[in-house]
């Protein structure tokens, strides 16, 4: 039975993939407007419609199951995808229980379909024998766990002859297992194919000027939702190029060496205070104890301070989190009249971060581009939340 839609060249080449027998999972994903949602509603209905003339199934009171179809969240595929089924399936061609979430196909085979939200989903998945999955925008996915049952679900005979078992994954770019499997690991049955809004000729003219107007101001996102592009950390609420990480990841400390003495200070009930002493990154001295008074932890972080000048380690700045403990760096300043040696001493709390001691800490930040990137990143408070804009 035909469809109301003809798919694109680039539709087509992710079906001959999903008919390669040493594929087992495809991910069709990359820009916004690629047809991902589409391609999914017609494998699957093309998938039903094989399985019924290659196995002589005839319509039934109850129709055998052979897959499931769905996003995250079961709202959202029905608000999306099921009607993206409706606009290109002829409706004559199935039917839909919705108390059952199951959608029918030429009353012979059928699909659950819903979202992974659903634990009496989850839980059929457990005696269910299906053939095949489709899983929409699967990046709103944040963990494999969630899938590994609809995975193992996949063990359909028909007659006792086998059955083709695959799973077609559509997403927009976002770090996670889905990048992690399908492009990183480069795993032999597990393939990536790239979809661009170029590979869609149903688009509208001003379709990618307007998606460039509106991310004009995220150059990450728009990377990501026109060219495709998969190098980012995570999703649209937080992006951060992935070679910055990659970088970080290899980055050599270098002389000068860097001495600096960090305390977090003990505030309620059974918290410890902690003080570190560091050369770089390498911890040279602790001490950790449980709650004291101000000027026990002044003394404390000075006596580290002076152990630590003996040994040739001298500390060039001090960091006190005094976060709903005030005073601890003001007592230090007044100790510090009678040193012999320069050390800055950094009161550490989000309130003040935007002025003088995040100022302070970029300048004796670490010599290591990375870590002066993340440095430049400013924090904010709005209606009581504390969140991060990079300047």
């Amino acid at each position: 039975m035909e469809t109301l839609f003809r798919p694109t060249e680039k539709q087509l080449l992710a079906i001959r993939l999903l008919d390669d027998p040493k594929v087992w999972e495809l991910l069709y994903g990359g820009a916004k407007g690629g047809g991902k949602t589409t391609l999914g509603c017609l494998w699957c209905f093309a998938i039903a419609n094989r399985m019924i003339e290659a196995y002589h199934l005839k319509p039934s009171k109850y129709p055998l199951l052979i897959g499931f179809m769905g996003r995250r969240r079961g709202t959202d595929f029905v608000r999306y995808t099921l009607e993206k089924w409706k606009t290109i399936i002829p409706s004559e061609a199935y039917r839909l229980k919705e108390r059952n979430q199951e959608l029918i196909i030429r009353n012979t085979v059928k699909y659950y379909y819903g979202g992974l939200d659903n634990e009496e989903l989850i839980k059929k998945f457990n005696s269910a024998e299906m053939a095949i999955a489709f899983v929409d925008q699967a990046e709103e996915i944040e963990s494999e766990k969630l899938v590994n049952e609809l995975r193992m679900s996949l063990r359909l005979t028909i007659d006792n002859k086998p059955v083709p078992h695959k799973i077609l994954w559509t997403a927009n770019p976002r770090a996670g297992w889905l990048k992690d499997t399908f492009i990183d690991q480069k795993l032999p049955n597990k393939v990536f194919l790239r979809s661009l809004w170029s590979d869609n000729p149903y688009l509208p003219d001003q379709y990618v000027t307007q998606m460039e107007d509106a991310l004009r101001n995220t150059p990450e996102l728009l990377k990501a939702y026109r060219d495709g592009s998969w190098d980012i950390v995570a999703g649209a609420d937080q992006i951060i190029q992935e070679e910055w990480v990659n970088q970080a990841k290899e980055t050599k400390l270098h002389l000068p060496d860097r001495c600096v003495i960090g305390a977090d200070i003990a505030r309620f009930g059974d918290d410890q205070t902690v003080i570190y002493g560091l050369n770089n990154s390498k911890i040279v001295m602790e001490n950790i104890y449980g709650k004291q008074d101000l000027y026990y932890t002044a003394d404390q972080i000075e006596e580290m301070a002076f152990k630590m000048k003996t040994m040739g380690l001298c500390p060039s700045a001090i960091g006190v989190d005094t976060t709903g403990m005030p005073g601890v760096t003001d007592i230090l300043r007044r100790k510090q009249q009678v040193w012999n040696f320069p050390c800055k001493i950094i009161e550490i709390n989000p309130i003040k971060l935007m002025t003088s001691g995040w100022k302070a800490m970029k300048e004796i930040a670490l010599p290591c581009p990375e870590w002066l990137k993340i440095m430049d990143f400013t924090l904010e408070i709005n209606n009581g939340m504390l969140l991060i804009n990079q300047n």
